[in-house]
């Protein structure tokens, strides 16, 4: 929970160290969480990839944004988006493991 307020300014960029299938598509967001643990959509970015990666980076789009103290900022991780097309395998699974973080740039 940001108890100040936070400023956000560019790009944030998720890595993900994972392991899955040769090929996939992973959607990440990232939201503002007030305390009723309501979410506004801040920032997100489709990523596909066509070998098997051990860790990807995901940069999110551009963002001017002040997060309101008491408010969080939570990441959500997706492999289905009807706005996107995949590259993801029927039954397929995706695993995130330890390792995996946030850049958030700030001012």
């Amino acid at each position: 929970i940001c108890r100040a307020g936070l400023s956000v300014r560019g790009v944030p960029d998720l890595h993900l160290a994972l392991s899955g299938p040769a090929t996939g598509t992973v959607v990440a967001y990232l939201y503002d969480v007030n305390p009723l643990g309501i979410g506004k959509l801040v920032s997100h970015a489709p990523l596909t990839w066509q070998a098997t990666p051990d860790t990807v980076d995901v940069p999110l789009q551009v963002t001017a944004f002040d997060l309101p103290a008491g408010h969080k900022l939570a990441v959500v991780v997706d492999t289905k988006d009807p706005l996107y097309l995949d590259a993801d395998t029927r039954d397929s699974t995706v695993t995130f493991r330890s390792g995996s973080w946030l850049d958030l740039p700030t001012r």
